[in-house]
């Protein structure tokens, strides 16, 4: 592969770009939601603000996580020496200036919120990632957070609280699934997740019960129909969870080892859906 090329993929990585999108996604359905939403280019521009302002949190936390990956994730660009921590650092400076300009151009008030999930990100990677369970509830919340944000301003958020709650359990339950494949490196480094105080296998069927609450929860939402505007969007995707566990599930029964990737690419990809159809 060429040089430039590699290097471009690698600085993706360390953005974080599909979690980014996704996030930034969420920020867009959200401000579609209403009535009457803003103009198409206006809403374009405030998700590329929050997406610039996500993807250069990510890539401090990868320059702050840089020991811990060398141990669980060596072949990642930082801990490779494929991307130097000065342009890791140049990197998420660069995105985190863009997303300032591009916020106070578009609407001032967005820059708090680019403000806000940005230092959230660094606030996970100095303290919180380090309370057990909490930090897995912490990320969970903050995923759903530019859709509340932008969604608040354009429908009653008591609505939208029932089907975020099923989406934040899906996502805690995606946590528990990264916490198991990262078990020996935050082990020896003094991090103690769910995985290493109750064990590999409780964690992964705490994860598959969490998966099947959250799909049952929507599609109990996609049955009374209510709230309107989710209706269709979760009678489309409200079995995904349920059929992930019920693979975790059989996993853990067969003794085989569970490809935590795969089950973690899988609810991305869940949540990836819920956002395009309720852009739809």
């Amino acid at each position: 592969m060429y040089r430039p090329v590699r290097r471009l993929l690698d600085l993706l990585w360390i953005t974080r770009a599909q979690s980014s999108a996704v996030a930034a996604g969420g920020y867009f359905a959200g401000a579609r939601l209403g009535v009457a939403p803003a103009s198409l280019g206006s809403i374009t521009l405030e998700s590329s603000a929050v997406f610039m302002a996500i993807a250069a949190g990510f890539v401090w936390h990868d320059i702050q996580d840089r020991s811990i990956d060398a141990i669980n994730n060596p072949t990642r660009p930082i801990p490779s020496a494929r991307v130097s921590v000065r342009a890791a650092v140049v990197t998420a400076s660069v995105l985190a200036l863009s997303s300032v300009l591009l916020s106070l151009s578009v609407r001032s008030s967005l820059l708090l919120l680019c403000l806000s999930l940005c230092g959230s990100i660094v606030l996970y990677s100095s303290s919180v990632k380090r309370i057990t369970v909490v930090k897995d509830l912490y990320v969970s919340v903050w995923c759903m957070i530019p859709f509340a944000a932008a969604a608040a301003s354009q429908a009653s958020l008591g609505r939208l609280l029932l089907p975020i709650s099923c989406c934040v359990l899906v996502l805690v339950a995606r946590e528990f699934v990264l916490d198991t494949r990262d078990v020996s490196g935050d082990n020896s480094l003094g991090t103690r997740t769910l995985a290493h105080r109750v064990g590999v296998k409780h964690t992964a069927w705490m994860a598959s019960t969490l998966m099947v609450l959250g799909g049952a929860g929507m599609l109990v939402m996609t049955l009374r129909g209510e709230p309107e505007d989710w209706r269709w969007a979760m009678a489309a995707t409200s079995a995904a969870p349920i059929l992930v566990a019920a693979f975790v599930s059989a996993t853990i029964r067969r003794a085989t080892r569970l490809r935590t990737g795969i089950v973690a690419q899988l609810l991305l990809a869940w949540l990836t859906l819920q956002v395009v159809l309720v852009i739809r």
